[in-house]
C-alpha cells in the first residue's frame, strides 16, 4: 500500500455506507408495502424496517471488493398499528 492508500479507503469506505444508509431510508419511508385483509390489498407500511447488514470486503474468489448484504424482514407495522406482512407481488401504489 502507498501513502495515504488508508485514508482513500477510509473515504471510499464512508460514501459506501452513507449510499447504503440513503437506500435503507428510502425503503423505510416509501417503498414498504405491506398486504392486509383476506385479499392481501396492498398499502404502504409504517415507516420502519428490521434489517440486518452485512460487510464483506473481498469477492469469493479473494479479489478486493467491498460490498453489503442487506436482509430485510417480513415484519412492519400497517396503519393500523398492527403487524403485516410485505407484499412481496406489489413494489409501489399509485398515488
Amino acid at each position: 500500500m502507498g501513502p495515504g492508500a488508508g485514508a482513500v479507503r477510509e473515504v471510499i469506505e464512508a460514501a459506501h455506507t452513507r449510499v447504503i444508509d440513503e437506500v435503507v431510508d428510502q425503503i423505510e419511508t416509501g417503498l414498504l408495502i405491506v398486504r392486509r385483509g383476506k385479499d392481501s390489498t396492498p398499502e404502504r407500511a409504517e415507516p420502519g424496517v428490521i434489517a440486518a447488514r452485512f460487510r464483506h470486503y473481498e469477492s469469493r474468489d479473494g479479489q478486493p471488493l467491498p460490498h453489503d448484504h442487506l436482509v430485510l424482514s417480513v415484519k412492519v407495522h400497517r396503519t393500523d398499528g398492527r403487524w403485516g406482512t410485505l407484499h412481496t407481488r406489489t413494489r409501489f401504489i399509485e398515488q
